[in-house]
């Protein structure tokens, strides 16, 4: 019975020993990986070190395993806990550090007479004489395999993912069930009857969890090994099958000969270590055999995931409809040997793309759709996505004679549904072409169009901009000369005139002078337009011409009622001004604050000099201009809306040809508005840079209007 249990027992650790390793060498390796193979190794050990002990081992021996079987249970509890821990993908930084802490330091201690002093009894049963620090060190093993029992039950009740749920039970399960068995062997029933030596069934916890670990990754895809573990346990397998036959083998000798063979517990261990060693040098030599029997038996053998990925590379790298499917084809012949492969498709616009000896009729599509492929041995693969048919993937009756297996056709049906996608894709990414295409031959049609349209509304401006300003010449001088006339007689050099003929007269002065203004300002825009808008600057006194502006235009303000307030600066540097545009920029502000201040009010007039800058200032007490409205003010044609409900016959075009003026000289201007409490307009210009004469080629137009 002993050698049965030592048996079964050796069979779990070498089994646990192979998992601890084929956890450690999967990749990636992560700390759920690390502390798992941790967990494995450990309870490897203690069901060795707690299991091999036998009574007919020397005392001192026996000590040693049991002291390695408590430095093992305290490995495998920590480990557990920490395994829970990353699965959970829960971390409780202080609790970690104080296990880890008692975990190292009872560790050390286990080893020492600390915690087992010696053995007591070798027979009937070893019985350790146990120190007050066993009890702490149970203690410690016990919290720890109940934290990490309680972790991974939190952790099955958290998860929501049902495959995922199923998953975590099992490793609960899985876990507790293990740690009972352990538990109650090596704790409760070697402290109430030691003398039955349980701790040889740690066995037991060992089995358990290496059959939940086995279960978690081949059924439930636990840590992504579950490849490398069926092969392992493959070769375990093959090993046990080994020892098990040179056991049969002895029992038949012995049996024959008529000797017993009676095996101490070592000797067991070493026999079984010496078969191990002897299964795995074989292992070169059964891969030689494996490539032999591949070569005779298996010639037609392929790696169906290395096709499976070249069709995958393919159908991501091409976009060309014959180029792909003439490619998969190249891909899929050398593996199955077909009579012939061919795409078919649906569209008759495109035709059949076939490579190898393909029959001169193919059944009508209608009959591929429904899978019939006449009499041949061949099979028909329907190309289909969830919303189109495609076409059908034909294969012809293989070569070497062998039907279509099981495992051609799932490899098939996958390439087929790869296959079906990237077609697919193909013919949206040619409608999209197509759509583009025309989009770009209506786009380039319609702006042919739009260039000759704005080529003829280009024409029809300038031919408008000539008008407006060989109009605006041939109506200046006779507006000049009535003006002038007008003048005289009011003035009386034609005689005395009456009250009423004044009024009427001075109407007139006031209309030809603003239809004066009001063409130069037209001439001035047209100029801009055609980019003959020059600025001819000459030596001027500014505070002069500023006081010109103000009595000629006195007389209109008079007529509205308007007072004029000018204060002639002593001294005033001299510029070099175009002084005519200045005078309509200035005329400009005046006959403004005229028009927009009310009766009775009076129009502020300063000039001055200000940080190195000649200031000008004209200042009224009228409407203002809406805040809403200001920041448009100097753009051409705009007016205000209360300024359009004031003046209807405005033009808008004052303001703008100031600032081309100002800016055309490198000054600012000067404004500021309150709404209903009146407005300042001006300028500000720069006296050191006005100070010198220009160069004669310095007449320049603004550089925001380029001549057309």
């Amino acid at each position: 019975m002993d050698a049965v249990v030592m048996g079964i027992m050796l069979v779990s650790v070498i089994v646990t020993f192979a998992a601890t390793v084929v956890v450690f060498v999967s990749r990636p390796l992560t700390a759920t990986h690390i502390y798992l193979s941790v967990f494995l190794l450990s309870i490897g050990v203690w069901a060795l070190t707690a299991g091999v002990a036998q009574p007919a081992f020397p005392a001192e021996v026996n000590l040693v395993l049991g002291r390695f079987a408590f430095l093992a249970a305290i490995c495998l509890s920590y480990a557990l806990y920490r395994f829970a821990c990353t699965v959970a993908a829960h971390q409780y930084p202080h609790l970690s550090k104080l296990l880890l802490g008692s975990s190292v330091t009872l560790g050390v201690l286990s080893m020492t007479p600390l915690v087992l002093s010696r053995v007591i009894s070798n027979e009937p049963a070893i019985i350790f004489q146990r120190q007050p620090l066993y009890y702490l060190v149970i203690s410690l093993i016990c919290a720890q395999l109940v934290a990490g029992l309680t972790i991974l039950y939190a952790h099955y009740r958290e998860v929501r993912v049902l495959r995922a749920k199923k998953r975590a039970l099992i490793i609960f399960y899985g876990s507790f069930l293990g740690v009972i068995a352990g538990v109650v062997s090596n704790v409760l029933l070697a402290n109430i009857l030691p003398i039955w030596q349980s701790s040889r069934w740690a066995w037991v916890a060992t089995t358990i969890w290496t059959v939940t670990l086995a279960y978690t990754v081949i059924r439930r895809g636990f840590l992504g090994i579950r490849l490398a573990l069926i092969r392992s346990v493959a070769y375990i397998v093959a090993i046990l099958t080994v020892t098990a036959l040179y056991y049969l083998i002895a029992a038949g000798v012995s049996s024959v000969v008529g000797v017993a063979i009676r095996l101490t517990g070592f000797e067991l261990v070493a026999n079984v270590a010496l078969i191990i060693l002897i299964s795995l040098l074989f292992g070169p030599l059964r891969r030689f055999f494996d490539r032999v029997t591949d070569r005779i038996f298996y010639r037609d053998r392929y790696d169906s995931q290395a096709i499976l990925d070249r069709v995958s590379a393919l159908c991501v790298e091409q976009s060309d409809l014959t180029t792909l499917a003439t490619a998969v084809l190249q891909t899929l012949e050398p593996a199955l040997h077909p009579e012939y492969l061919a795409v078919v498709f649906d569209s008759e616009r495109i035709d059949t793309i076939a490579i190898g000896k393909s029959p001169r009729t193919l059944p009508a599509l209608r009959d591929l759709k429904r899978g019939h492929l006449g009499s041949s041995g061949g099979q028909v693969l329907q190309l289909e996505t969830p919303s189109q048919h495609i076409g059908c993937l034909l294969l012809g009756e293989r070569l070497n004679s062998s039907r279509y297996l099981r495992e051609d056709m799932r490899m098939l049906a996958v390439v087929a549904d790869e296959l079906s996608i990237a077609v697919q894709n193909i013919f949206r990414l040619e409608e999209i072409r197509s759509f583009a295409r025309t989009l770009e031959t209506e786009v380039s049609d319609a702006t042919k169009e739009l260039r000759a349209s704005n080529k003829k509304l280009l024409e029809m401006d300038a031919t408008k901009d000539e008008f407006v300003s060989m109009a605006s010449h041939q109506l200046r001088t006779p507006l000049t000369s009535i003006k002038g006339y007008l003048s005289m007689v009011l003035e009386g050099d034609a005689g005395e005139i009456s009250p009423v003929q004044r009024k009427l007269l001075m109407e007139a002065f006031v209309s030809s002078e603003r239809m004066v203004h009001l063409i130069g300002d037209f001439l001035n825009v047209s100029r801009l337009q055609t980019g003959k808008f020059m600025v001819e600057r000459r030596e001027c006194n500014l505070a002069k011409i500023v006081e010109q502006e103000v009595d000629g235009i006195k007389k209109i303000a008079a007529s509205h009622s308007i007072a004029v307030e000018y204060r002639k600066p002593a001294r005033f540097p001299i510029l070099y001004l175009d002084e005519g545009k200045m005078r309509q920029v200035i005329m400009n502000f005046i006959d403004n604050a005229i028009y927009y201040s009310p009766e009775g009010s009076t129009i502020a007039i300063r000039l001055k000099v200000e940080a190195g800058a000649a200031v000008l200032t004209v200042k009224d007490s009228g409407m203002g201009v809406p805040r809403s409205e200001q920041k448009h003010l100097f753009t051409k044609f705009f007016r205000a809306e209360n300024a359009r409900k004031q003046r209807p016959d405005g033009t808008g075009i004052g303001l703008f040809l100031a600032k081309k003026v100002v800016d055309a000289h490198g000054g600012a201007l000067v404004f500021e508005s309150l709404p209903g409490k009146g407005s300042t307009f001006g300028f500000s210009l720069p006296i050191k840079k006005l100070s010198s004469a220009p160069p004669v080629e310095t007449s320049h137009q603004p550089k925001d209007h380029p001549s057309n």
